[in-house]
């Protein structure tokens, strides 16, 4: 998301929120209480089960708005297997 919102001219603040288990080498910040102001929108790609939680948190922050993608598993080719059940 962060390559592609550069790629099209995005000239803006950008901060990554990355739990430390998932970052695999990327900086960004752990939490979203851990981001340095309120976001106008934010975009997130996350379980279903934990989208809830985090449009919560970033409410909390005084979030202007958010996307939400959210997959049906924590693995997805889990969520690729459920979807084709169904």
């Amino acid at each position: 998301m962060v390559r592609q919102l550069h790629a099209i001219g995005y000239d803006g603040e950008i901060w990554p929120v990355i739990p430390a288990r998932d970052r695999g080498g990327d900086s960004g910040l752990s939490l979203v209480a851990d981001l340095p102001a309120a976001p106008d929108a934010a975009f997130l790609g996350v379980n279903r089960h934990i989208a809830i939680e985090l449009i919560a948190a970033l409410a909390s922050r005084g979030a202007g708005g958010a996307v939400v993608y959210a997959s049906d598993s924590l693995n997805p080719a889990t969520a690729a297997r459920s979807s084709r059940r169904g």
